[in-house]
């Protein structure tokens, strides 16, 4: 799934009301009964729908929410992992270039 916040074009502070406003909103825009000549207005209600789910719970977006700073820090803790090898590789290449 999406980032739920993005889903429904929330902020990730966003406060209980302007997710359920923002929810409502998106799920009238694509409810499938008036977008019958849309072919994928199902699986994005249904998408909506999840991220609503996920967000209204202070329980799971707690949960989204550590979730997605501990695979951000991963993500940045490779990079620099990354980073400091090809450092040592570069500086490996320089010796033998000498």
């Amino acid at each position: 799934m999406r980032d739920p916040y993005s889903v429904l074009g929330v902020k990730r502070d966003a406060d209980p009301d302007e997710i359920k406003a923002a929810w409502r909103t998106k799920a009238k825009s694509v409810h499938p009964d008036h977008n019958q000549d849309d072919p994928t207005a199902t699986q994005r209600f249904a998408e909506i729908g999840k991220a609503y789910e996920v967000l209204k719970d202070p329980g799971k977006r707690d949960r989204y929410d550590s979730q997605r700073q501990m695979a951000e820090n991963r993500v940045q803790e490779q990079t620099i992992m990354q980073q400091r090898q090809a450092a040592r590789e570069a500086a490996e290449r320089a010796k033998l270039a000498k």
